[in-house]
């Protein structure tokens, strides 16, 4: 090709017959040939020795003609002249060579004719014959005269981009007077939705791909994809350097921005990096970490390393930022806990990123948006539960009118509100946590977004099941399994607080292989994921129900006493102390309850207590003050109230109505406590369990009440006993004995008080509790 191309050239200056490269391929596209070409092209692709090829092909007996189109001439005064030139050479072909903005469609609607654009002339890689002609065709686009200038002896990419720039230049003068061609340059791909969402820093209309095709700035690949070639990209970012030095740099940033716009993330960071950008960059960080968040945050890594360490020092934001993706693991984020007290007051970052995101709610945007991310994030990290919950309340109306201004990018706007339900969760806020949560899938679906739609659900459902409404948490988890099927990178992440759901629902069935299948999918230990107490909790309560609870209480409290300030959450310090309460119930070892006051699960742990070991007198009050606020704690407190007021030898439908609402909305776990009181042969004998579920209730441990030893037995009573066991009545008591029936009901009424019974069925569970 270095000698097809430069002698063909030479050949075209001495009217030589070497056809140009490219006419073989424009004429192999129409059957019948008129004898006008017009040519609209830029200069340097070698419009002159097309037009005399054209004219001259096939062996034609004249050299035909060539009319020039100068921009001072109009269309009515070009198409007389090809009107006289067409009549005097009746047989000779024609060629036009347009000026750039010359309106060629008038002359087309005049004459039979043929149109060559810039694609049409400039060459393909097969018809560069070098060594490298995919090369030099990515590099050059087919210019022919960067073509020549490479393939010359002397030739470089710098010299050919020189030759390459006056060309050029020229055409875009006429095809481009707003100069917005040259700030596109800076993009490192133009697929058409990249085109849409560039933003000229001017204001500018930037061109669309179709533009740039028309054009011959960009070439299209066999995939489909287009490319601008290396030396034109090179070449419009110099006219910009030339014009606006200080417009680069907002370009660079631009263009990173409409890359990251369309949802990749990896090449507007290459993009900045790429240019050393770094202001372009730390804005793409603070603006967009939610989207490197939820695809894959440790592609971040390559920007932290190449981030110079005085812009990090002195940007305590974008630390805030690396310090939370740095520790993305292989499919997960590692983050660390608190290991220091936390002290607000000598918190230097949570200062200047409250300043900051307090500064910008004045004016909500997106930008806003982040930094109140950034705040909540960085609070809970550093162990400021309390205090990152009253940012999620400043960050939540920011979002809001924010989002009504202007567009807030989908995964920011979901991620937010996520973050701002975690931060109300782990401070015990649970009815602003699930308002939070519930926002965030809304974003999450309407955005499209698997991740965080994953993310939410998950989530949602582990509070509505602190909340006591465990079929909808059913339902929740249910929906998880499609969006969190989809997610890629994370996938264990956002799902973590589904298996713990799952692990819970299985403890609420009593499902005890069910809540080990779910917990055999969590690291045996808990990690540093934020929600780890709840993993803590339910896995102590699993093996207590498993009959461990010794090793249990021990474990979940070690844990505690290793996280002390994670371990201080509101939420974390609630759930610990109610595990480890159930755990003492359920190991017969509970001690007074204090606080039961102000918490109903404790309420009902301290009326159970009272039920077991007295004063029974007071239960009531425990059973009325504080209030039952969900589901599974009101119906506990009625399952108490059932043992506290109910005699089973008196049928006064107490039992019916508490296994009527049982029935419609209760789960198996709530008649553990009176499963601890003994009363599981009532509950079988009532009907409404199944045989599964009394099986299961009957394999729970039934310990003795600690410190209670067993009581001392007459013969007389041990006989009795022995009775009951049988099933007897007392009139056959009374015969069997040869005693009268008052001195058999007064013996009863002995027994029954030493094992603190009320009823022959309770008498009999209590004398296998102390194994008599």
């Amino acid at each position: 090709m270095s000698e097809m191309v430069s002698t063909g050239m030479q050949a075209a200056a001495s009217n030589g017959p070497s056809p140009h490269p490219a006419l073989g391929r424009f004429l192999l596209r129409a059957d019948a040939e008129p004898r006008l070409l017009i040519i609209r092209a830029p200069e340097g692709v070698g419009r002159r020795w097309f037009a005399r090829s054209w004219c001259a092909r096939d062996g034609a007996a004249d050299e035909g003609h060539i009319v020039e189109w100068s921009p001072d001439e109009d269309a009515e005064t070009i198409i007389r002249t090809l009107t006289r030139v067409l009549a005097e050479a009746p047989t000779s072909r024609v060629t036009l060579i347009a000026h750039a903005s010359a309106p060629i469609a008038r002359i087309a609607a005049a004459f039979a004719c043929r149109v060559a654009g810039p694609a049409d002339l400039m060459l393909r890689e097969d018809e560069i014959a070098a060594d490298d002609p995919a090369g030099i065709h990515d590099l050059t686009g087919g210019w022919l005269v960067a073509v020549d200038d490479l393939l010359h002896p002397s030739g470089t990419p710098e010299s050919a981009r020189r030759a390459l720039l006056p060309p050029l230049a020229r055409w875009l003068a006429a095809r481009d007077p707003d100069d917005a061609v040259p700030e596109v340059a800076f993009l490192p791909h133009f697929t058409a939705d990249v085109l849409l969402a560039f933003e000229s820093p001017d204001g500018k209309l930037p061109p669309t791909q179709r533009d740039l095709l028309d054009d011959g700035l960009l070439h299209p690949r066999p995939d489909g994809e287009v490319f601008m070639p290396d030396l034109v990209r090179y070449a419009l970012q110099d006219l910009v350097r030339e014009q606006d030095p200080a417009l680069v740099p907002r370009l660079v940033e631009a263009s990173s921005s409409a890359i990251a716009d369309t949802g990749d993330m990896e090449t507007a960071i290459d993009t900045a990096v790429g240019q050393r950008a770094w202001p372009a960059l730390q804005n793409l960080l603070l603006e967009r970490w939610a989207d490197l968040f939820t695809t894959d945050a440790r592609k971040l890594r390559t920007a932290a390393k190449a981030f110079p360490r005085f812009l990090l020092d002195r940007t305590g934001e974008l630390n805030t930022v690396l310090r939370v993706l740095s520790a993305a693991g292989p499919d997960r984020m590692l983050l660390p806990l608190p290991t220091l007290p936390p002290d607000l007051t000598r918190d230097r970052t949570a200062a200047r990123l409250q300043q900051r995101a307090l500064k910008l709610a004045e004016r909500p945007d997106a930008r806003a948006v982040s930094y109140g991310l950034l705040e909540i994030s960085h609070l809970r990290l550093a162990g400021h539960f309390v205090e990152a919950a009253h940012a999620a309340t400043r960050l939540r109306p920011v979002l809001a009118e924010a989002t009504a201004s202007r567009p807030v990018p989908g995964a920011l706007g979901a991620l937010a509100e996520i973050h701002a339900g975690m931060s109300f969760h782990l401070a015990d806020r649970l009815p602003e946590a699930r308002l939070a949560y519930e926002a965030g899938l809304h974003r999450a679906r309407a955005d499209n977004h698997h991740f965080l739609e994953a993310d939410a659900l998950s989530k949602l459902a582990l509070l509505t099941l602190q909340g006591g409404h465990t079929d909808e948490a059913r339902r929740l988890v249910e929906d998880l399994s499609e969006p969190l099927d989809k997610v890629g990178w994370g996938k264990s992440m956002v799902g973590r607080a589904g298996t713990l759901a799952k692990v819970w629902i299985a403890l609420h069935a009593l499902d005890l292989d069910g809540a080990d299948d779910a917990l055999r999918s969590l690291p045996e230990k808990p990690d540093t994921d934020e929600f780890w107490v709840v993993h803590a909790v339910l896995q102590a309560l699993a093996g207590t129900l498993r009959g461990d609870g010794e090793h249990a209480a021990a474990t979940l409290t070690a844990r505690r006493d290793e996280r002390p300030y994670s371990a201080a959450a509101p939420m974390s310090e609630r759930m610990i102390t109610e595990g480890l309460r159930w755990i003492e119930q359920i190991t017969g070892t509970a001690s007074a309850v204090p606080g039961w006051q102000r918490n109903p699960e404790l309420a009902n742990l301290e009326s159970l207590r009272r039920l077991r070991t007295g004063p029974f007198d007071a239960v009531l009050h425990s059973l009325d003050t504080p209030e039952r606020t969900n589901p599974r704690q009101r119906l506990t407190a009625r399952s108490l109230r059932v043992r506290a007021f109910h005699n089973p030898d008196v049928d006064d439908g107490t039992l019916r109505e508490f296994c009527r609402q049982w029935e419609e909305s209760g789960e198996l776990s709530d008649l553990l406590p009176l499963h601890l009181l003994g009363r599981t042969p009532e509950l079988r004998a009532s009907g409404i369990l199944s045989e599964e579920q009394a099986c299961r209730l009957e394999a729970l441990p039934s310990p003795t009440p600690a410190g209670e030893a067993a009581p001392e037995l007459t013969p007389r009573e041990e006989a009795l006993l022995t009775l009951l066991r049988q099933g007897r009545t007392r009139r056959e008591m009374a015969q069997l004995t040869i005693r009268s029936e008052n001195t058999i009901k007064s013996q009863l009424r002995s027994l029954y008080a030493k094992l603190d019974a009320s009823s022959a069925t309770e008498a009999l569970e209590k004398s296998r509790h102390f194994n008599l």
